[in-house]
C-alpha cells in the first residue's frame, strides 16, 4: 500500500511572481485522487496559513471558504491547508497569519 509521494519541485510558473504551480492525479487502488503543489520561492516573505475570513476568524470560531479568505487578503494563489473541528469551526494547530502567531 502506497501512503505518499514525493516530486522534485517544480520550475517556477511564468507570470506567477515566484510561485510554482503543479497539479496531479495520482492512484491508490481503484481510486484516482486529484490535488496541486504550490512551491513559493520566498516562503518566509510569501507564505501564510491565514485565519478564516480574515484577522479574528479563530477567535470568532469564523467559517468562510478558500475563495472568500484568499480574495479578502488579496492573495495570488490559495489552498486549503488549515485544520479545524468541523462540528464548531474551532482553528486546530498552528496558524501564523501576517507573520504573528495566532493563538487558538
Amino acid at each position: 500500500s502506497r501512503e505518499h509521494e514525493s516530486w522534485p519541485p517544480p520550475p517556477t510558473t511564468p507570470g506567477a511572481g515566484g510561485l510554482a504551480l503543479r497539479t496531479f492525479v495520482s492512484h491508490f487502488r481503484d481510486r484516482a485522487v486529484a490535488g496541486h503543489l504550490t512551491r513559493a520561492v520566498e516562503p518566509l516573505r510569501t507564505f501564510s496559513v491565514l485565519e478564516p475570513g480574515g484577522p479574528g476568524g479563530c477567535a470568532a470560531r469564523r467559517r468562510a471558504t478558500v475563495e472568500e479568505t484568499a480574495r479578502a487578503a488579496d492573495c495570488r494563489v490559495a489552498q486549503n491547508g488549515g485544520f479545524f473541528r468541523m462540528n464548531s469551526g474551532e482553528c486546530l494547530g498552528n496558524v501564523v497569519s501576517d507573520e504573528r502567531r495566532v493563538p487558538v
